[in-house]
């Protein structure tokens, strides 16, 4: 395999990085090298920075399919945690993508696990923290939609129909319906 020459290529820019990949090691598997633990560490180190432009791009399920098949290859090829490190960061790139795919409990799971292992990280730990952020924000809009019907209905009830509901019913559908916009800032802090 060649050798990469890092400083030829501006490694910030994901188009670049993609079309790099693309033209010249799409077709490589980390398998056909496993002998050389060198072009194993480059070719690692290429296929990230392509999971990482991927993300960047917010082409998540292509950097997902990338992403497994690198955890994939360190479960079956790593006993002695040579490519520890590539763990790590493939583990990061993992969190980001699913939570770019709204799957926050498994990027909640996958940001806790690196924040056990590094609790001084904080990027790990501000990733926990949003996942969680948004896993609740996303399901608590059912709590606003519950509140919203409650107060329509009972308005529509007792205007409509002139059949009074009573008011711990009303103030059911208030409460839901402002506790689904607090809720989210609190956690937030």
């Amino acid at each position: 395999m060649k050798k990469i020459e890092y400083s030829d290529l501006d490694w910030e820019n994901p188009d670049i990085v993609i079309k790099f990949y693309e033209s010249n090691y799409q077709s490589i598997t980390i398998k056909e090298y496993i002998n050389n633990k060198e072009d194993v560490v480059q070719l690692l180190n290429v296929k990230l920075q392509y999971i990482n432009s991927l993300t960047k791009n917010r082409n998540y399920l292509k950097a997902l399919r990338y992403s497994n098949e690198i955890k994939e290859f360190l479960n079956k090829h790593d006993s002695e945690q040579y490519y520890r490190n590539f763990c790590t960061e493939n583990d990061y790139y993992s969190g980001v993508i699913q939570g770019g795919l709204q799957n926050y409990k498994t990027s909640i799971r996958i940001f806790s696990n690196l924040s056990k292992k590094d609790p001084d990280n904080v990027v790990y730990n501000n990733w926990y923290r949003q996942m969680r952020v948004n896993y609740i924000t996303k399901n608590i809009k059912y709590l606003n939609y519950l509140g919203g019907f409650i107060v329509l209905l009972s308005i529509t009830l007792d205007f409509g129909f002139n059949i009074d509901l009573d008011n711990w019913v009303l103030l059911l559908g208030l409460f839901s319906f402002i506790c689904s916009w607090i809720i989210p800032k609190i956690i937030k802090k």
